[in-house]
This record gives structure tokens, C-alpha cells and sequence, in this order.
């Protein structure tokens, strides 16, 4: 008896998309393959890597499986007010995009940047290239800086107290974004300070 439910997979970074590799040529052929998974009620949104990371959404019973936005899209958020994700362009270079939650309405917010994590009502955008974190108020439209030149700064999640992150992979770091006080609360011994 074969189990027909998707099977999942998140790339960390370190030989995630290898492994999905490997497990596309183990399993039988499927028509999408998720990696990268939000679910909000009754849909899971993914990025479907046998379609070259293009966002899907399918019911939460398999059912009604269809894409939503066509190109690579492999980071993304799903939150009430929409999905905000990144759409490489031809250059590779990240822009982000908010769309219904349906894939319709696409709006490009900003360039450069990536959407990193969504809590109540701000969207918190990473600029790879600068090293740049914004806080983008979805409702007022507005973005603000909160650090500057933190280039290996990944990882990020939000919560009532403020941004978590890990900078340059070694140091765990809080940020308030109040203050925008970062405070190193684990960092590997020998290093300096994020």
C-alpha cells in the first residue's frame, strides 16, 4: 500500500537541496515536490522545486493542488494580509513581492531584499547585499532600518520581545526593535561580538 502524501523537505543550507535531489530519483514521480512549507487554514503553500521553486498552494487534504507564481520563488511568508515572497529576477537578484492569497494582485515591494520572517502586521526584510534588516509596516506602507552591515546575519524570527537571528552563523543574537540594542545571547567561544 503507497503512501500518496507530499513529502517535505527545508533546505537549510547545508546540502538541503541535494537531499531533495536524492529523494526525487528514491520516490515515484510526483508532480510537484514542496520544499520551503507555510500553512494557513485550510491551504499549504510551497515552493515546488520540480518546477523550478515556483509558489503552489494545495488544500490541506492534497486536494486542489495549483500554482500561484511562476519563477523562483523559494523564500516566501504566508500571513493574513497576503503572501510576501522573493522572485529572482534575471539577474538573481531578490525582489520582494506580495500577492493575495490567492497568487493574484502581485505587487513588487521592494528590491534587493528578501522577506526573512511576519509577526503582527510587520514584514522584516533582509538585504544580503548590505547587510541591511528592515521592518516594513504592512499596513502604514512604511519601512524602517533596523541594523546595517551584518552580512552573514540569517535565521531570523520575531516574537513580542523583538528579532531573533543568528550572525555569521556562529553568534545567536537578539535585536530590539525599539532600541535596536542587538544582545549577543550565545556566541561561540573566541569570537567577537555580533
Amino acid at each position: 500500500h503507497m503512501d500518496h502524501r507530499p513529502i517535505g523537505v527545508f533546505d537549510s543550507g547545508l546540502g538541503g537541496l541535494t537531499a531533495v535531489r536524492e529523494l526525487m530519483q528514491l520516490l515515484p514521480r510526483e508532480d510537484y515536490a514542496p520544499s520551503s512549507i507555510n500553512v494557513l487554514g485550510d491551504w499549504v503553500y510551497f515552493s515546488n522545486f520540480r518546477d523550478g521553486f515556483s509558489l503552489w498552494r494545495v488544500r490541506t487534504d492534497g486536494s486542489e493542488a495549483e500554482k500561484l507564481v511562476d519563477g523562483y520563488c523559494y523564500t516566501f511568508l504566508v500571513a493574513e494580509s497576503g503572501i510576501y515572497f522573493d522572485c529572482r529576477d534575471e539577474n538573481n537578484v531578490m525582489r520582494t513581492f506580495h500577492a493575495e492569497l490567492d497568487g493574484s494582485a502581485q505587487t513588487l515591494l521592494y528590491e534587493s531584499c528578501a522577506p526573512t520572517t511576519y509577526y503582527e502586521g510587520k514584514l522584516y526584510l533582509y538585504d544580503f547585499r548590505s547587510g541591511t534588516l528592515y521592518a516594513y509596516n504592512t499596513e502604514a506602507n512604511e519601512r524602517e532600518i533596523l541594523f546595517e552591515g551584518k552580512y552573514d546575519a540569517a535565521f531570523f524570527s520575531a516574537d513580542d520581545t523583538g528579532i531573533y537571528f543568528w550572525d555569521d552563523m556562529c553568534d545567536y543574537c537578539h535585536l530590539d526593535p525599539e532600541t535596536k540594542e542587538i544582545t549577543v545571547l550565545h556566541q561561540e567561544i573566541g569570537r567577537a561580538s555580533c
